[in-house]
């Protein structure tokens, strides 16, 4: 039996080794097309914009794709972790418990996961208003109507992003996933 749970213990921490190689992989991955995205969209003409839209609607997308799967890969590790403490606690080897994970486990830490869940979604905040105040700016100026109601109007739809992209980072914020008893 205890060679079984120390079996499964393993490939419990293999499991987690493999889900973190993704989660840098992919990381990575985001972070170089939003920065290409970005080096793309202030490197334009200026004359083309269609093409300007196109990258700005691009860069949104890949902002909070980047964002969501960050979170989704915390929320991964942090179900990896419970599961290879499990395994720790069903562990024993000379008396003495495995404690790889399980003494890490509710100690308040910043990741490098933290880090970039939070600052994927600083960027695909950033593209979500440079897209709003872009598209405002262009719908506001083939308005015909006073500059104070334009420049009203443009406080007004750059608030609105701004409180949806927040109320969507805000109810992102804590993972509520549990974690059965393992047998």
């Amino acid at each position: 039996m205890p060679e079984d749970e120390k079996f499964l213990y393993e490939k419990a921490i293999e499991g987690r080794q493999h889900h973190q190689e993704n989660f840098n992989h992919w990381m990575s991955m985001y972070s170089i097309f939003n920065g290409a995205l970005f080096v793309g969209y202030y490197s334009k003409d200026g004359k083309n914009t269609l093409l300007e839209f196109l990258i700005l609607i691009l860069g949104c997308t890949a902002g909070w794709s980047w964002f969501f799967s960050a979170k989704g890969f915390y929320d991964w590790i942090l179900s990896w972790i419970q599961v290879v403490k499990k395994r720790e606690e069903k562990l024993e080897s000379n008396g003495k418990k495995y404690v790889v994970f399980r003494a890490y486990i509710g100690k308040k830490t910043i990741s490098t996961q933290k880090i970039t869940k939070f600052f994927s979604c600083i960027v695909a905040l950033a593209w979500t208003v440079l897209t709003a105040t872009r598209f405002a700016k262009l719908v506001i100026e083939k308005m015909h109507l006073p500059q104070c109601i334009k420049c009203y109007l443009s406080v007004i739809v750059f608030a609105l992003i701004l409180l949806c992209a927040l109320t969507l980072y805000v109810l992102t914020l804590e993972s509520d996933f549990k974690i059965e008893e393992i047998e």
